[in-house]
């Protein structure tokens, strides 16, 4: 290895270490306060490693309002990943596979739509559910957040299907086997890295999303963890060990689940952007 070839690999690593410092920080630091008593907070005494760490904090918020809405966020999460999926893998396979007048202007408005941000659509979604009695329900929300996570899921599984050889279709064609059949035996299994990032994100959406279920929701009973979470930020006091110690819990679920499926997330977003 020459001289010029070992010094850009020594900046290299020196932007990568400073890059994880400055990402992990923020997340060590809200570990620390969730491991800290109330005391030391107060006092300024807070480091980096407790002296004296303690899972009080934790112990606090497991409470039954805190199993109920880790409940309501487990229904609005898996309830949007699982209706996106359905929906976002009938459209996308219909736009990658079928021939009809306007699929390309509406597959470039599913990539358009991605460009705007959901916040433009609270008001106009608060008047159609108040129409429709949809406020306060599981119902209502997760098609608020299947309406926000369908134009990502349809545009990369339509993606990832135009890389899926038809030749396994047409085969399965000859075999005598239905359109139907062949989406679900054939194109389906094959998708699967496009299918874990799209019901990855969905259920992330479902999981921390804060605005439109602060716009929506009303009644306590049908609140989120991130609703709940908001709500422990006092007027005047706010305990920041058990708010800490809350967003560790709520960010825990969603860390596991991507370093779980971390190889799919990288297959799913690179093989879906060249078409062969």
């Amino acid at each position: 290895m020459n001289r010029s070839s070992h010094f850009g690999m020594t900046v290299t690593y020196l932007v990568l270490i400073v890059a994880v410092v400055f990402f992990a920080a923020p997340i060590a630091l809200v570990l620390s306060v969730s491991l800290s008593d109330k005391d030391s907070i107060v006092a300024g005494q807070l480091q980096l490693i407790p002296r004296h760490p303690t899972f009080e904090n934790y112990s606090v918020i497991f409470t039954p309002t805190f199993l109920r809405d880790l409940m309501n966020s487990v229904i609005y999460a898996g309830g949007t990943a699982l209706f996106s999926l359905v929906v976002g893998t009938s459209a996308a396979y219909a736009l990658s596979r079928m021939k009809f007048r306007g699929r390309t202007t509406i597959n470039r408005s599913f990539i358009l739509l991605q460009a705007f941000p959901g916040v433009l659509t609270l008001i106009p979604l608060y008047v159609m559910f108040l129409k429709f009695h949809l406020l306060n329900s599981y119902q209502g929300m997760i098609l608020a957040y299947a309406a926000g996570t369908l134009p990502f899921t349809i545009a990369i599984l339509k993606s990832y299907f135009d890389t899926i050889p038809r030749a396994l279709e047409e085969a399965a064609f000859i075999d005598g086997a239905t359109q139907g059949q062949t989406f679900l035996r054939i194109v389906l299994p094959l998708s699967l890295p496009a299918l874990a990032i799209t019901a990855l994100m969905g259920f992330n959406l479902g999981w921390t999303e804060f605005i439109l279920a602060y716009s929506l929701l009303s009644t306590e009973e049908m609140y989120s963890l991130a609703m709940r979470l908001y709500g422990m930020l006092g007027q005047f006091t706010t305990s920041w060990s058990e708010f800490a110690a809350m967003s560790v819990v709520i960010a825990l679920p969603i860390t596991v689940m991507f370093l779980r499926f971390e190889k799919y997330l990288v297959s799913g977003l690179t093989m879906g952007g060249v078409k062969e």
